[in-house]
């Protein structure tokens, strides 16, 4: 058996369940992953093209996998990006750091991290220092996004806190597969310091042997997932809802209600998730394999005011012997063309996009 450690990569997981913390210790090290040994291959191509830029044609060779080539491209990028963005003042006082190993102790991990690219600019009497940061991340699953990772946050306080850097830290993850561009958040002291004693009583209250087991997507991550009771409490949970109708009819009074009442919270948060989950496939910040943005629904207008387009209306209604009485507000378009004829109003109206919205994709 090996002791469960708090790392700064799985903080975010800690910071969710603390009792995952107290239930791993039972567990065996995690296994090296196929994917976990394709990223580390990653992440030191992408360090020794930063390094030795003349190098890169021969480092794409080495690439395990063809698209891996645009990931070490889009690192690389923004690398440079990183250091263009630098005044030439700037330039003079900037340090650049890749795959650099830094305590944690500030923060309260008895763990060193080692960010994956750092520009730490010292401050001068004229202004303060800034430190950037980026994350290189070569798949393509969710990882919490800079301003609510705490990987990232431990990384820029501990950094800050060794080489002495005042001013803001510019934190970013570059995540090629699921977005072309860099999630960055802007740091300033106040959220550092907000952050660095929010970690340290994550440690804290991972240690304590009452620890709650909170469940959630993170799950998949944990050891102990297959023998946690709550995970189970989720899973017998879902399968009631799987069968809703058979779960209300075996349950009585006050138990029916509350079910009732369960489940149509549940239906008020699925479907507020559904439309930012589809904003998000909508403007390119989420991929979802097999879905993307698509043409909503056309909608057509009149071109004329109702003043002006109800009398035109009823005069052609005139002309056909309909009921004039027909012919009233709301006016669709669809309702005329049934009592007038199409065209007799094609060239009427006009016809504007609809919203976009998400689709399945074809193939």
């Amino acid at each position: 058996m090996s002791q469960a450690t708090i790392r700064p990569s799985n903080l975010f997981r800690r910071d969710r369940c603390p009792g995952s913390y107290n239930a791993e210790l039972q567990f065996e090290e995690e296994q090296t992953s196929e994917a976990a040994e394709h990223g580390s291959i990653l992440h030191r191509l992408i360090a020794e093209g930063i390094l030795k830029p003349q190098e890169r044609v021969n480092l794409m060779a080495q690439a395990p996998e063809a698209d891996d080539c645009a990931i070490l491209e889009a690192c690389w990028g923004e690398a440079e990006r990183c250091w263009g963005a630098l005044s030439p003042d700037q330039r003079k006082q900037a340090k650049v750091l890749v795959e650099r190993k830094v305590s944690l102790k500030s923060v309260g991990i008895d763990d060193d991290g080692t960010p994956d690219f750092c520009i730490a600019v010292a401050g001068t009497e004229a202004e303060d220092g800034l430190l950037i940061l980026r994350d290189w991340k070569s798949g393509i699953g969710w990882v919490p996004g800079p301003r609510w990772n705490l990987q990232l946050m431990a990384y820029a306080v501990s950094l800050r806190a060794e080489l002495g850097l005042t001013g803001p830290a510019s934190i970013g993850v570059t995540q090629p597969l699921r977005s072309p561009n860099t999630d960055v958040f802007l740091a300033v002291t106040s959220d550092l310091d907000y952050v660095a004693k929010r970690i340290k009583s994550v440690v804290e209250l991972c240690m304590r042997p009452d620890a709650p087991r909170i469940p959630g997507n993170w799950c998949s991550y944990c050891r102990a997932a297959g023998k946690c009771q709550q995970q189970m409490a989720v899973i017998a949970e879902v399968q009631q809802v799987a069968n809703p109708l058979a779960t209300m009819r075996a349950l009585e009074g006050e138990n029916r209600r509350e079910f009732y009442e369960r489940l149509d919270r549940a239906f008020g948060l699925l479907k507020k998730a559904i439309e930012q989950i589809d904003a998000a496939i909508i403007e390119g910040s989420l991929i979802v394999l097999g879905y993307g943005p698509g043409p909503g629904k056309n909608g057509r207008y009149w071109l004329d005011e109702p003043a002006v387009l109800i009398p035109k209306l009823h005069a052609m209604a005139a002309q056909k012997g309909l009921d004039q009485l027909d012919i009233i507000e709301p006016l669709s378009v669809s309702k005329i063309e049934k009592l007038l004829g199409k065209k007799a109003v094609e060239n009427m109206f006009g016809v504007k996009p609809g919203n976009p919205t998400v689709k399945k994709l074809k193939g």
